[in-house]
C-alpha cells in the first residue's frame, strides 16, 4: 500500500516486492551496506515476486553462501507484514540462532520501515525479541524443533537453512499452514544431501536454475562448475591458478575473465529457466550458485583453488572439503556416491595353496542377520599380503569348513561381535581349547573382535618393563563367558579384543591406495569386494567447542561388509607384528605363530 499525499488512507501498491524493498528497506550488519539494493543480487527478485503471486503456495530456494538468502528472507517477511498481514513463522535452525537473527537483523529492519514501525506495539507484553504481536497479525521467530512446530496455525512461513533441520521437521512445519488457503511457504537454504527433506522439496518444484547471458552469442546458459576452466599444471601453483582461471561459454566457447564489468553484462539478461517438466502443483523451486557472485566477494580463481585443494584432500581419504564446496559454493545436494571410483583394484594370479613369503593366514568374518561375509588373506613378515578368498557364508559350520579348506588354523580366525554378540562369543568359546603358550596356559581358538565406535585412536598398554605403548587394538584380551548366569559343564571362554576404527581404517586406506606394502587380490575376486573397498570415507568433524577431529563413516547405503573384514585383517596383522613392531608382549605373536 502507498499512502496518498493528501489523505490518511492507503492506496494499492502493485510494485513487485523487490522494487518496494529497494525503496524502503534499511539494513543492519549487512555486507551490502545500509540500504537494500536488489541490483547487487538480482537472482532474489523472482523468488520475491512469488510472494505476491497467488498461483503458488511453496517455493524452495537453494543458494550459495554469501548469496543473499538471508536478504531474501528479511525483505520477503517485511513485505508480507506490510501488505499481506497474517500469522507468520520464521523458523531458524535453532532457538539461539533465531534470537541472534531477530535481534541483530530482522527487528532493526522492521523498525526502519514506514507503515510498519507505526504499528509496532509499545506494550512490552506484546513484543519480545522473537515475538511481535501486531493489531492484524503476529510474527514468531523460533528454532526448528518439534515443540515449536506445534499448535499455531500459520499463513506465512519462512524456513531458514533447512539442510540443518532434523529429518521430518519440514513436514511438521508445513502442517501448520494447512488451514490457510492463501498460505505461503518459503524454504531458503544452503544445499544438503541427495534424498534429504530439502532435496526432495526442491525436486518437487519446477527446479528453476539461474542462467546467465553470453553477450557474444546472445545465449543464456546454466553456469555449472564445468564452465570454469584453467590451464593444467603438474605441480599446483595456486597463485598462478587463481590468475589463470576463466569461464567458457558452452555455446560459443568465448572466454570471460572474472571482472565486475563482465559480470554485470552476464547478469543484465540473466533469468531463471525451469528444468523439471512435471513439478508438484503450486510448487516452485529456485537455485543459484557462487559463479554469479562479484569478483570482489569471491572470484572464479578463488573457487578453482578451493576445488583443487578439496580434490587433493579427497585423495587422502577426506571428502569434507569436497562436500562443503558442492553444497556451499555450487548449491548442489551432495551425493555421497559422487566420488566413488569405478576402477577395479589391481589383482594378480595367486596360488592359494601356498606363498613362499607367507607367515600368517587369517580368516576374518563380518556377522550379519542372515549371512556372514568373510575374507582370507595371507601375510608376510614384512607386511605384504595376498587376498586368497572373499565371499559370503551362511552358517558357523561353513566358516569352520572354509577355514579347513584354506588351512587356516583356528587360532587365526577372527569373528566380528558387533551383531549378535552373545552367539558370537558362544561359537568362539565352543572352538577354544586350553593350550600351553609360552610357558602359560591360555585359551586358543577363534577370537571375537569389536570395532570401537568412538573416535579413539589407540589403546594404552603397559609392558612388563613399565613402558606404556599405544596400540590400535586393546590388550590384554577380555575373557567373555557366554554362559554367564547359566550352569554349564566344562565351561569355556571367548577372547574379545577391541580395535580403533580410525587407526585401523587409516592403515587400510594406505594399503588399498598403494602407499604401503604390497596389498594384492587374486584374479577373479568378486565385484562385491572391489565395490566395498570404496564403501567408507574419512570426514572432518567438530565438537561443540570447535575442536577438530576425524571419523570414518559409511557412504550412503553402500554395503561395507568386506571392508570390515579387511579392517579385521589389519587388526590381526597388527597383533602378529606384521604391521607395527611395538607388540605389548610376546604372547599374541607366540599364539598366532603357534596357530599358523
Amino acid at each position: 500500500m502507498r499512502r496518498h499525499p493528501l489523505s490518511f488512507i492507503d492506496l494499492p501498491d502493485d510494485r513487485p516486492p523487490w522494487v518496494w524493498a529497494d525503496d524502503v528497506l534499511g539494513l543492519k550488519n549487512s555486507p551490502f551496506g545500509k540500504r537494500f539494493r536488489s541490483e547487487h543480487t538480482p537472482w532474489i527478485r523472482e523468488p520475491l515476486e512469488f510472494l505476491a503471486d497467488p498461483t503458488y503456495k511453496e517455493d524452495t530456494i537453494i543458494g550459495c553462501v554469501q548469496g543473499a538468502k538471508t536478504m531474501f528472507l528479511i525483505s520477503g517477511a517485511c513485505w508480507a507484514i506490510r501488505f499481506k498481514p497474517g500469522p507468520m513463522q520464521i523458523n531458524c535452525q535453532s532457538d539461539e540462532d533465531s534470537k541472534e537473527f531477530a535481534k541483530e537483523k530482522f527487528n532493526p529492519t522492521l523498525e526502519s520501515i514506514p507503515g510498519i514501525k507505526e504499528r509496532l506495539p509499545k506494550d512490552t507484553s506484546k513484543r519480545s525479541t522473537c515475538y511481535i504481536s501486531l493489531p492484524d497479525m503476529f510474527c514468531l521467530i523460533q528454532g526448528a524443533n518439534l515443540n515449536n512446530l506445534q499448535s499455531k496455525s500459520i499463513m506465512w512461513q519462512f524456513n531458514d537453512e533447512v539442510f540443518l533441520w532434523k529429518k521430518g521437521l519440514l513436514d511438521h512445519a508445513r502442517k501448520r499452514t494447512t488451514q490457510y488457503w492463501n498460505r505461503k511457504i518459503s524454504n531458503a537454504s544452503t544445499a544438503g544431501e541427495v534424498g534429504d527433506d530439502l532435496d526432495r522439496a526442491h525436486k518437487s518444484g519446477d527446479m528453476r536454475e539461474y542462467h546467465i547471458y553470453c553477450y557474444k552469442c546472445s545465449q543464456v546458459f546454466w553456469p555449472k562448475w564445468e564452465v570454469i576452466k584453467w590451464p593444467k599444471q603438474e605441480d599446483w601453483d595456486f597463485r598462478l591458478l587463481r590468475k589463470s582461471t576463466y569461464l567458457e561459454c558452452p555455446s560459443c566457447r568465448h572466454r570471460y575473465e572474472h571482472t565486475e564489468y563482465n559480470r554485470k553484462l552476464m547478469l543484465s539478461q540473466a533469468r531463471y529457466i525451469p528444468t523439471n517438466p512435471n513439478p508438484k502443483p503450486e510448487h516452485l523451486s529456485h537455485r543459484w550458485n557462487a559463479l554469479v557472485l562479484s569478483p570482489d566477494v569471491l572470484s572464479w580463481g578463488d573457487l578453482a583453488v578451493e576445488w583443487i585443494q578439496a580434490e587433493l584432500e579427497y585423495q587422502k581419504g577426506n571428502d569434507a572439503p569436497s562436500r562443503e564446496f558442492i553444497q556451499k559454493r555450487l548449491a548442489e545436494s551432495y551425493d555421497p556416491n559422487r566420488f566413488l571410483t569405478t576402477t577395479k583394484l589391481p589383482t594378480i594370479e595367486i596360488n592359494t595353496s601356498g606363498w613362499a613369503k607367507e607367515s600368517f593366514r587369517f580368516l576374518t568374518v563380518d556377522v550379519q542377520e542372515v549371512e556372514f561375509w568373510a575374507v582370507i588373506r595371507a601375510w608376510s613378515r614384512d607386511g605384504e599380503s595376498r587376498l586368497m578368498w572373499a565371499g559370503k557364508l551362511l552358517t558357523y559350520e561353513e566358516i569352520e569348513a572354509k577355514a579347513a579348506e584354506f588351512k587356516v588354523n583356528p587360532g587365526c580366525v577372527f569373528i566380528d561381535s558387533s551383531y549378535d554378540a552373545r552367539r558370537v562369543y558362544l561359537e568362539c568359546a565352543k572352538r577354544n581349547v586350553v593350550a600351553n603358550i609360552g610357558g602359560k596356559q591360555d585359551w586358543i581358538g577363534w577370537k571375537a573382535l569389536n570395532g570401537e565406535a568412538e573416535a579413539r585412536k589407540s589403546f594404552v598398554y603397559k609392558r612388563k618393563d613399565g613402558k606404556p605403548v599405544l596400540l590400535p587394538y586393546s590388550f590384554p584380551a577380555k575373557y567373555v563367558d557366554p554362559m554367564m548366569g547359566r550352569e554349564a559343564k566344562d565351561r569355556k571362554y571367548a577372547k574379545l579384543f577391541f580395535w580403533s576404527n580410525i587407526a585401523v581404517k587409516d592403515i587400510l586406506i594406505r594399503l588399498r591406495d598403494g602407499k604401503g606394502a604390497h596389498w594384492m587380490a587374486y584374479d577373479g575376486v568378486p565385484d562385491d569386494w572391489h565395490t566395498q573397498m570404496f564403501s567408507e570415507r574419512r570426514i572432518r568433524v567438530y565438537d561443540r567447542f570447535g575442536k577438530e577431529s576425524y571419523k570414518w563413516e559409511r557412504i550412503g547405503n553402500r554395503p561395507n561388509h568386506l571392508w570390515d573384514c579387511e579392517c579385521m585383517q589389519v587388526v590381526a596383522a597388527c597383533m602378529a607384528s606384521v604391521i607395527g613392531s611395538d607388540n605389548p608382549s610376546e604372547e599374541p605373536d607366540d599364539q598366532l605363530t603357534a596357530a599358523a
